[in-house]
């Protein structure tokens, strides 16, 4: 076989390994089989053998031809011009069989040539490299980790020892795994901080396996020193340097965290913290190690389907690092990291990971100790372990609210920041009570006690003095009576002015500038304003009922502020009401106002955190709520209460048909529409003012149009279709007359353009009714465009703009619109990318994203475009997997996605994969 022939079939591969169409493993095995059987072009065995489809073969083949072209038939100087990258050099360096044996590069020729390597050798300097000599000499193995082996090895340029990290060869062939080590090398090489290892240099192996080498630090690693600390010690134990020596692990700790919070303010994640990634030097030094697991946050991760096998680097411990959907080690992985949710990682699975390796500071070991890894990653995602008092009792109370807070099932009850974190444990060490555990009566009075012992022992001294001091008092004392109760009520007079100005600018905050556009900041900084008065009120006046009632209006006020603009909501507001008020239930001034406060708090927990995908709890918080409801019933106002109930029910009903389950979304829904009715009713019959009477009214009916839409959408999914007709059509009639001047006015158009598009959409089923199905739609398009047009941060329009849009398309495609159809999947998809722009990624957007694509699909299927319409369905597949990995029990995207099967086993492709 002629060279000619050898450099065109080696191009191929080249060509198909930058395009990323076979892996350097594949290349190099089909390059062999290729040496054995050279009668076959290579783009036959890549086809054969799977790396390639016929179409992209014929594909790579033409670049290969054209890129001949450029280099004049030249297959030698096409080959020369792609092997530039570190990729393809190694492919090269493999495949050259005129020096036997594994080749390591090292740093010291901008050429990065190779040279033999032996193992147990001396690594050697490349060819040509002026002067330099040997620089390394490896001297023994030192450590192993899941990724790879550390080598301690001689410096011989710089006359130090070095660590010598080596890619393991048995995961060599893993593309996943040599892509973390090159990053681990990367990351690690551009942290400076005292708490990471400095990497001082990085060679490439002619074998490809990737190496660098890093100061060597000499010492332990904090699991095996936390084991010596937690051994039993037989014989009296100096109980003084015991404590001595946990004080300095929790020193250490907080290290850990400046290091990792460090790592998080360069948006980098470790994403495998545990003690044994803790090294612990001689002279103070505490480094956290082995980030081949991290992430460089805001860059895409290409990661394995998610049903790949767990493939543990060492079968001997659980606690060994997973290479697999899940990342990290089980034992000390977060929940969302258990369940592959790698894209939704952030600074909390971090805290997670600190979380758990302060459990094994206070308990002595992980919080998981089972050896199959399948029942710790199925523990891990429910949380379930023991508390760190049931392994260890001496555990003190505050440190252990720390490390459980740390560890929560869910990132939202979780400390925030690794900052945050950190600031708790000083606290501790400093004698001052963590924000993690509200400390009982006993334990404030031992800290006082404590901070005072001088105090407390001149303090019996001083009782005989004072009571002949106290005589001599009494008598001025009267004197100043009469003052001082002028100069008290002058200050209650202060007082009151303060809290009756603090609550009308609250008012502001919270209803007069509401209905505003973008309003949302402005009213957060008005909120942070009264929240630091409040703050500073409740600390000279802790015992003022009212006050603290007063301080918990603002902290709900600043929980809704946050989800009004859709952001990360912080869980904790809410949590702050909910501590404020429960004392206050109990005291007869503020009894009734706390319950409804509750109440409230209750329902709204649930919105946030059903929109943050989590359903149960969400759930949990309706059920509470109406528990409430029915204990305090007799307490609250007939009418608040019936509002207050339909709420709960219409946002528990959302839920239910979410997950298909129709006929007790239909319960709640009815039981919503009857008590808004009723509630109607009385707001006529009241004698309130009229101007007050009418904004209640307009409240009411604009829920009484949701529970009518929501009990439509029940009985639609039972097959009612008449009566379901009938409510999407009592909702948009509830909503007709709306007063111009009503803060409502938008929220009127909002709903009723809703309604209409469910309505729309069920029509449409009805051959005979699609003109007015169409005309809905058209409707619902232009109330919502004006919406969108004058409130541009409301993103639940969009959303709403963009279900019309896509139900336009199904209609008109139906009735055979093709161009129509591609005109409003257009519209669809520019909305969709708004809300994608702004982060809202959330479980309806997915939805509608994969709805978009399907219908997509069908338009390139009515122009012969088969491939392009797999390719869709294949996206479509992949955002309703998404969504169903996060809700399980999602009745709508399960329906869909088993739409989208039919259509690609139509289409004679595999169904997607989970």
């Amino acid at each position: 076989m002629c060279r000619l022939s050898a450099d065109r079939n080696l191009l191929v591969g080249i060509v198909a390994l930058q395009m990323d169409f076979v892996t350097r493993d594949g290349l190099i095995a089909a390059m062999q089989e290729w040496l054995t059987a050279k009668s076959l072009p290579l783009g036959d065995i890549l086809e054969r053998s799977g790396f390639l489809g016929s179409l992209e073969r014929r594909a790579i083949e033409a670049l290969v031809e054209q890129h001949l072209a450029r280099h004049r038939g030249d297959a030698a100087a096409s080959l020369s011009a792609l092997a530039t990258s570190e990729a393809t050099r190694s492919v090269l360096a493999a495949l050259d069989t005129a020096q036997p044996g594994p080749v390591v590069q090292v740093p010291g020729d901008p050429s990065y040539s190779t040279v033999p390597f032996d193992s147990e050798a001396t690594i050697h300097d490349p060819p040509g490299a002026l002067g330099t000599g040997q620089r390394f000499e490896i001297l023994r193995l030192h450590d192993q980790g899941g990724l790879g082996s550390v080598f301690l090895a001689r410096d011989l340029e710089l006359n130090r020892n070095v660590a010598l990290k080596m890619l393991k060869d048995e995961i060599s062939g893993d593309g996943q795994s040599r892509a973390r080590f090159l990053l681990e090398a990367e990351i690690t090489g551009n942290l400076e901080h005292p708490g990471i290892v400095p990497v001082h240099a990085r060679g490439l192996g002619r074998d490809g396996l990737p190496y660098y080498a890093m100061r060597f630090v000499k010492g332990e690693n904090l699991k095996e020193a936390l084991d010596r600390f937690h051994k039993p010690r037989p014989g009296a134990v100096d109980h003084g340097e015991r404590e001595r020596e946990f004080h300095g692990f929790l020193r250490r700790f907080l290290t850990i965290c400046d290091t990792v919070s460090y790592a998080h303010s360069r948006s980098v994640l470790h994403r495998d913290l545990k003690p044994r990634n803790v090294l612990l030097g001689p002279f103070g030094e505490t480094l956290v190690v082995d980030w081949g697991l991290a992430k460089a946050m805001g860059r895409p991760e290409r990661t394995p389907p998610s049903g790949e096998t767990l493939r543990p680097a060492s079968s001997s411990s659980v606690q060994a690092t997973m290479v697999g959907a899940p990342i990290g080690t089980p034992a000390y992985m977060s929940p969302e990291q258990a369940k592959g949710e790698v894209e939704r990682l952030d600074a909390r699975s971090d805290v997670y990971g600190l979380g758990a390796t302060l459990y094994c500071i206070l308990a002595g070991r992980a919080p998981f100790l089972d050896q199959d890894g399948a029942v710790v990653i199925a523990r891990v995602k429910n949380g379930e372990f023991p508390a760190p008092r049931q392994v260890n009792p001496k555990v003190p109370r505050a440190l252990e609210a720390v490390c459980l807070k740390a560890m929560a099932l869910e990132p939202g009850d979780r400390y925030p920041t690794v900052a945050e974190l950190a600031a708790d444990v000083e606290r501790y060490l400093a004698d001052q009570p963590v924000q993690a555990y509200p400390e009982p009566l006993a334990a404030r009075a031992g800290r006082w006690l404590r901070r005072r012992k001088r105090l407390v022992a001149a303090a019996a001294a001083l009782v005989l003095v004072a009571g002949l001091a106290l005589a001599g008092h009494a008598a001025r004392l009267a004197r100043e009576k009469a003052h001082t109760e002028a100069a008290l009520v002058q200050l209650d007079q202060q007082f009151t002015m303060t809290r009756t100005a603090l609550n009308k600018l609250l008012r502001v905050a919270a209803e007069r500038i509401a209905s505003y556009p973008n309003s949302t900041p402005l009213r957060s900084e008005l909120a942070k304003v009264v929240l630091e008065m409040y703050d500073k009120l409740v600390a000279h006046y802790p015992d003022n009922p009212d006050l603290q009632f007063e301080l918990a209006q603002v902290h709900y006020l600043m929980g809704g502020l946050a989800r009004i603009g859709e952001m990360d909501v912080d869980l904790v507001e809410y949590e702050k009401v909910l501590t404020l008020l429960e004392p206050l239930v109990r005291l007869p001034s503020t009894h009734a106002k706390a319950v409804r406060l509750i109440i409230k708090t209750r329902i709204e927990r649930g919105t946030v955190l059903d929109s943050s995908e989590r359903p149960r709890l969400a759930e949990a918080e309706y059920n509470a709520a109406l528990a409430l409801l029915d204990q305090y019933v007799q307490d609250l106002d007939p009418t608040e209460a019936s509002q207050f109930r339909a709420s709960a029910l219409i946002d528990r009903c959302e839920i239910r048909l979410a997950r298909g389950e129709f006929a007790a979304a239909r319960g709640d829904g009815h039981e919503a529409v009857s008590l808004f009715e009723k509630v109607i009713e009385r707001i006529a019959a009241s004698q309130e003012d009229e101007a007050e009477r009418a904004a209640k009214r307009d409240e009411a009916r604009l829920l009484l149009a949701m529970a009518l839409t929501d009990r439509g959408q029940a009985l639609e999914g039972m097959n009612e279709v008449e009566p379901a007709e009938h409510d999407y059509r009592a909702a948009v009639e509830t909503l007709d007359d709306i007063r111009e001047d009503s803060a409502y006015l938008d929220d009127f158009r909002s709903q009723s353009a809703s309604s209409s598009i469910l309505l729309g959409g069920l029509l449409a089923g009805n051959p005979q009714r699609g003109d007015e199905a169409r005309k809905r739609l058209d409707e619902s398009i232009a109330a919502l465009e004006t919406l969108v047009k004058k409130q541009p941060d409301r993103q639940a329009c969009r959303q709403d703009l963009a279900r019309a849009f896509l139900a336009h398309a199904s209609l008109t495609l139906g009735q055979g619109s093709e161009q129509q159809a591609h005109a409003d999947l257009d519209q669809a998809a520019r909305l969709l990318d708004e809300l994608h722009t702004h982060s809202t990624d959330n479980r309806e957007t997915r939805t509608l994203a994969a709805r978009r694509l399907e219908l997509d699909a069908r338009l390139l299927l009515k122009s012969g475009a088969a491939e392009l319409a797999r390719e869709r369905l294949r996206r479509a597949a992949a955002f309703v997997d998404a969504n169903l990995d996060r809700q399980p029990e999602d009745d709508e995207n399960e329906r869909l996605r088993e739409r989208i099967r039919r259509r690609l086993e139509n289409l004679a492709e595999p169904p997607p994969r989970r």
